[in-house]
C-alpha cells in the first residue's frame, strides 16, 4: 500500500492490520503508530526532513525485511540498561540510518546479525570499530556509508575503525578520506567487486595528494567509480586491479591521467569519463591506442560524455 498524507496518517491505517508493504510520504512519523502491523515486511517513508525513532517500537516488528527510511536517527537502544535482546533476524534491507551519536553500545549491532544491505549517514569519527565483530554479519554483501567531512577534520585514527564485513561485494563511500589504513581495510575484502568512491577530500587540502596503490591488491574488483575523486594524482600497478572491467570517472578536475598500467589489464572492456579535464580524457584515448597496437583489436570501449 502507497500512501501519501501531508498531514494525519495515522487513522487512515489503523485497521488494516493484515499489511505486508506499507511506503509513505509524510510530515512527521513515529514507529509506534505502526507497530501494531505485526506481518508488515517491508516499510519505506520519505519526509522532507530528517526523522528521530524511538527503537523501542522497531522491535517489535520482528517480521520486518526491509526497511528504507530517507533519513532518520535512532532513540534509546544506545548502552546496556536500555537495550532490548528482541533480534529483528529477518532484516535483510536497512536505509537510510543517519548515526549522530558516537558511543552506541557495539552490541547492538548483533540485532541485525542477518542484515544483506546497510545504509548509513556517519556524523561523528568513531570512538570502536562499526562492526565490532564482522564475522556476525557474514551475510552482509552491500555497504553504503556517508561521511559527514567536517566533523572528521580534527579526528586521528579514526580508519582502524572501519573493519568491513569480509563477505561484501559492493561498497560505496562517500566523502571518504583515503587514508593509507582505510585503502587497506578496503583490499583486504577478497570478495569485493564493485567499489565506489565520492569525494575523497585529504585532511589538508592545501597539500597535493597521491593515491598510490601500487603495493595494494583489490583482487576481485570489477567495477570502479570514481566521483568528484580530489587527488592531484594516481599510481596503480598492473597487479593493483588484475580483473578491473569497467572504469567510471565523473567530475575529473584534479587528477590528469589514469595509470598507465591499466594498459595490461587484460579484462578491461570500458572506461567512461563524465564532465573530466581534457588532459584525463586524452590518458584514456591514450590506453585504448595503446591496447589495440598491444593487443591487434579493438576490445576496450570508451564512453565520453
Amino acid at each position: 500500500m502507497d500512501v501519501e498524507f501531508p498531514y494525519s496518517w495515522v487513522n487512515a491505517i489503523r485497521q488494516l492490520t493484515e499489511l505486508r508493504y506499507l511506503a509513505l510520504y509524510v510530515g512527521n512519523f513515529e514507529l509506534q503508530w505502526i507497530s501494531h502491523l505485526r506481518y508488515l515486511q517491508t516499510l519505506q517513508v520519505k519526509s522532507h526532513k530528517k526523522l528521530c525513532i524511538r527503537g523501542a517500537s522497531l522491535w517489535e516488528m520482528t517480521e520486518l525485511r526491509h526497511v528504507n527510511i530517507e533519513q532518520f536517527s535512532l532513540e534509546g537502544e544506545y548502552n546496556d540498561q536500555e537495550s532490548s535482546t528482541t533480534m529483528l533476524e529477518n532484516l535483510k534491507t536497512f536505509r537510510t540510518w543517519y548515526i549522530s551519536r558516537y558511543d552506541i553500545n557495539p552490541r547492538f549491532w548483533w540485532k541485525f546479525s542477518n542484515l544483506e544491505e546497510l545504509s548509513l549517514r556517519i556524523k561523528y569519527a568513531p570512538k570502536f570499530p562499526l562492526f565490532p565483530i564482522s564475522e556476525v554479519h557474514t551475510y552482509l554483501h552491500s555497504l553504503f556509508l556517508d561521511f559527514t567531512l567536517t566533523e572528521f577534520w580534527d579526528s586521528v585514527g579514526w580508519e582502524s575503525y572501519f573493519v568491513f564485513s569480509s563477505n561484501l561485494r559492493d561498497l560505496s563511500l562517500n566523502g571518504c578520506f583515503l587514508m593509507k589504513e582505510m585503502v587497506s581495510n578496503i583490499a583486504r575484502l577478497r570478495k569485493l567487486e564493485s567499489l565506489k568512491l565520492k569525494g575523497g577530500t585529504p585532511l589538508e587540502r592545501t597539500q597535493s595528494y597521491c593515491w598510490d596503490v601500487r603495493n595494494v591488491e583489490f583482487r576481485a574488483l570489477k567495477y570502479l567509480i570514481l566521483l568528484d575523486m580530489q587527488m592531484d594524482e594516481w599510481i596503480a600497478s598492473e597487479e593493483s586491479f588484475p580483473v578491473l572491467e569497467e572504469l567510471v570517472i565523473q567530475d575529473g578536475y584534479y587528477f590528469k591521467e589514469i595509470p598507465p598500467s591499466f594498459v595490461d589489464i587484460p579484462t578491461l572492456r570500458l572506461i567512461e569519463v563524465i564532465d573530466c579535464d581534457d588532459s584525463l580524457v586524452a590518458s584514456v584515448m591514450n590506453i585504448k591506442s595503446e591496447i589495440e597496437e598491444t593487443s591487434g583489436c579493438d576490445r576496450l570501449q570508451v564512453l565520453i560524455l
